[in-house]
């Protein structure tokens, strides 16, 4: 059973039943880690509809796969980008680094787009998307970093 808060309770038990971290703002990974699944699960289902041959308005797939192959390459398309650009800060320096994740999520979706005929809308959508929230993210968690 989930309790609502009202306003009429206390700051404390307002903030810890909002926020996972008990305080009031999240300033902790959970924010960033909606956003990789979500971008995941979009683009591995585009991609499994693809590999079926289902959707009606976009281009058939080019080459014959299994559905799960599609799926799984979809899914794990950003988690593994970001962990690449995450062990290249250790590497070089954080401008490579950034520009190294953006070019392999790119490609990837690219790779997508001529393997399994991904729209080049959907790929655009998906990329820009996923970008904009997670350096939005990234801003508002160092905003809140630096204020407290």
């Amino acid at each position: 059973m989930l309790r609502l808060v009202s306003q009429f309770d206390n700051e404390r038990i307002r903030a810890s039943v909002a926020t996972p971290t008990c305080g009031p703002c999240c300033c902790c990974c959970c924010c960033c880690i909606v956003t990789t699944l979500t971008s995941s699960i979009i683009t591995s289902r585009n991609l499994g509809k693809l590999a079926e041959g289902q959707t009606s308005n976009q281009t058939p797939p080019r080459i014959k796969t299994s559905k799960l192959r599609a799926r799984l390459a979809g899914f794990f398309l950003l988690p593994i980008t970001l962990g690449v650009g995450f062990l290249s800060l250790f590497l070089e320096n954080g401008a490579i680094s950034l520009f190294l994740t953006l070019a392999i999520f790119g490609v990837g979706l690219r790779t997508f787009h001529h393997k399994y005929g991904l729209s080049s809308e959907t790929a655009l959508l998906i990329f820009f998307a996923t970008v904009v929230a997670l350096v939005g993210e990234f801003f508002a968690w160092l905003f809140i970093l630096l204020e407290g």
